[in-house]
């Protein structure tokens, strides 16, 4: 056994040679190389740990010898330490860079992450299941998208652990969010005074929903808007409408009942008049609901201008037909785009149908097919089916294209109003009698001109306007008291407009009146907070009667002359109120960067009271649009292959999306005809490179 052992040991020895030399060949040292070679020493073999640098700390250091041990050289200031890895880490270099270093290289930074802007975020099936629910609910995604093949490829390459649920099981997050979300928004809408908007839309179904949106400004001075219900109905008459919202609001715990936005329908004054009864009592309501009814006045707008287009039917007429006979196939639109080309006709607006029940889809069909006379031309002369479609009429003459000229610079005006009042972003009480005076001057200057198109037109909707806006009951005084709360105008302009709309004596008498709710209201204000004050229990400060003991001939006229003594500091107090003050304040500049609620927001100290009535009346909305548009989600959410979903299915999503959308902004008609044209565009593109290919 010796003699195997000792025959063996000179091949371990050549081995263990093979090996150090191996070492020696490789390593390499960067600072301070000894000038002849020599057998790898231990502090040597350390030296090799030195140079695999793996923290970011590296990057600031120099990495040599001094003697037989490793160090690490700052670079910025030549500070020296021992880098040995075996017996250092480098917790003392990060010290040195941010605390010790004199040019503090990593000043402001966290030097131990490797890349700052990824977050460390461990994988959770129950965060995966919750974000999920929120696509399907915030993108209006039908619930078997979750069991479609590209979705799974499309999780499965994003997160390889999650397994996509079924629809099933999405449905029921969905539920779960939206009973998890209520709760929250109730806590918010505590003690804040409620505006609401509402109308009601029939589904596919053939059921009848009815959309309950609240608006409210909150603490921070920000206008909040939120669905509240969007619950089924059993018809569209007042009092059924009324009691579901009474329902809705008792479920919601919401007792401060401000104002109520409804079109015009007959049935929406009964509901009114339902709720109004109802809720005279609740703390919350203000006067007996006095100021509750406010009349949607994008619908009084579309139904003026609706009576004058009546008048002018022919022209317009003429051109909706050749819009439909361009859209109504293909071959016909790119015989139309081909035609466009020759002509020489460059536009980004594509050709839109309108509904002939709503005048704003008229003028956006009218503004884009104008750009396009030279083409309906050409295609009258050069394609025979053009004309062949018109029945019983000839196609647009030149003169059917300068009466749409006319129209469209006439609308453009009642266009622009409708879009700023129907916007939910942005305060529009306070912008709602500049419109009407706009609107008026707009028709009285047109009534009187020669243009006899025009001036019939503008007759037709004077009547129609005067309906609505010159008689007092279809009036609300909140939208009146906003322009007095609006620092650059305040009561002097309402005069001046008030005298302009119905004249010096009547326009007067009114400023008069709405001045006096004005003061009513504000009172109203004064003495809740009063109230409020004391049953938080504060006090006024007593009044200390002093009755000198001694003198007690006659201490009744001590107690008297203390009286009088006491009326004389109070009568030389000044007597103003906070909405005296405002009143008499000198008014704020007009500028494009004016926010009414920032002024609010900093005035708020200033005026503690006044600011809370300017809180709840910038908060009315001039329509009912926030309420339709959720009509738009319900028809994408109840598409033809949903039909099946029930109504608090429905509900829930459509509340959901409203709670979780970060994002409240839309796009206009006009912006989407574009879009649809730049796919379009894009797609026919793509075929002319497949085809030459």
């Amino acid at each position: 056994m010796q003699k195997i052992l000792m025959e063996s040991l000179p091949a371990q020895v050549n081995q263990q040679k093979r090996s150090i030399t191996e070492v020696n060949e490789s390593n390499t040292v960067h600072l301070r190389l000894t000038s002849s070679p020599t057998p790898m020493s231990p502090a040597k073999k350390r030296s090799k740990r030195v140079s695999s640098k793996r923290s970011l700390v590296w990057a600031h250091f120099d990495t040599g010898l001094r003697g037989e041990d490793p160090i690490a050289t700052c670079k910025y200031c030549g500070q020296v330490y021992t880098c040995d890895r075996s017996t250092h880490g480098t917790s003392t270099l990060w010290h040195h860079l941010r605390f010790l270093c004199p040019q503090e290289p990593l000043k402001g930074q966290d030097p131990q992450r490797k890349n700052p802007g990824t977050p460390q975020i461990s994988y959770s099936i129950e965060d995966c299941r919750e974000a999920l629910a929120e696509m399907i609910i915030i993108d209006e995604m039908p619930f078997r998208t979750v069991e479609g093949e590209g979705f799974k490829r499309y999780s499965k390459v994003l997160q390889p652990r999650f397994d996509p649920p079924s629809r099933v099981t999405v449905a029921r997050d969905c539920m779960q969010r939206y009973v998890k979300e209520k709760p929250k928004l109730k806590k918010i809408l505590r003690n804040q005074r409620i505006c609401l908007t509402t109308d009601t839309w029939t589904s596919r179904q053939n059921l009848c929903y009815m959309s309950l949106t609240a608006h409210w400004i909150d603490d921070e001075w920000n206008l909040q808007k939120r669905i509240l219900n969007f619950c089924s109905v059993a018809d569209h008459k007042g009092e059924t409408l009324g009691k579901r919202v009474e329902e809705c609001l008792l479920d919601w715990g919401i007792d401060g009942l401000f104002t109520v936005t409804v079109d015009n329908a007959s049935s929406n004054d009964k509901l009114i008049d339902y709720l109004k009864s109802v809720s005279k009592d609740w703390n919350g309501v203000v006067l007996k609901n006095r100021f509750l009814h406010v009349r949607c006045c994008c619908h009084i707008v579309n139904l003026v201008v609706k009576s004058g287009l009546e008048e002018h039917n022919s022209s317009i007429d003429k051109i909706r037909t050749a819009v439909r006979f361009v859209r109504s196939s293909p071959a016909r639109l790119k015989l139309f785009k081909k035609f466009a080309e020759l002509e020489k006709v460059s536009s980004k607006s594509l050709l839109t149908l309108d509904l002939e029940t709503r005048w704003n889809a008229t003028y956006l069909m009218l503004e884009s097919a104008e750009k396009f006379e030279k083409v309906f031309a050409r295609l009258g002369k050069q394609h025979k089916p053009f004309k062949a479609y018109f029945a019983n009429k000839e196609p647009p003459t030149a003169d059917d294209w300068i009466i749409a000229r006319h129209i469209l610079c006439f609308l453009k005006l009642f266009e622009k109003v409708t879009t700023r009042l129907s916007a939910s972003l942005h305060v529009t009480s306070s912008i709602v009698f500049h419109d009407i005076l706009l609107m008026h001057s707009k028709l009285i200057e047109l009534v009187g001109g020669e243009d006899t198109t025009l001036s019939s037109m503008a007759y037709f909707m004077k009547l129609k306007f005067e309906k609505y806006w010159e008689q007092e009951g279809n009036l609300n005084y909140l939208l009146f008291i906003a322009v007095i709360l609006d620092p650059r105008y305040k009561l002097e302009f309402l005069k001046f407009g008030l005298e302009i709309l119905y004249g010096p004596d009547v326009g007067k008498a009114f400023a008069e009146k709405i001045e006096s709710s004005l003061h009513e209201l504000f009172g109203w204000y004064v003495e809740t907070v009063s109230v409020s004050s004391s049953n938080r229990g504060s006090s006024q400060i007593p009044i200390h009667v002093s009755v000198d003991t001694e003198d007690e001939e006659n201490p009744w006229d001590m107690l008297a002359s203390q009286f009088e003594k006491h009326m004389e500091e109070t009568e030389t107090e000044p007597n103003d109120s906070e909405l005296s003050r405002y009143l008499a304040d000198k008014r704020e500049k007009r500028t494009k960067e004016f926010d009414i609620l920032d002024y609010w927001k900093v005035s708020s100290n200033k005026y503690p009271v006044l600011s809370l009535l300017a809180k709840d009346v910038l908060a009315v909305p001039a329509s009912t649009v926030p309420s339709e548009s959720a009509f738009s989600t319900g028809g994408r959410i109840i598409d033809p292959l949903r039909c099946s979903l029930s109504t608090n299915t429905v509900e829930a999503l459509i509340c959901s999306q409203s709670w979780l959308h970060t994002s409240q902004s839309r796009l206009s008609v006009r912006e989407i005809a574009e879009e649809v044209q730049s796919y379009e565009d894009i797609g026919e593109g793509i075929f002319a490179i497949m085809c030459k290919s």
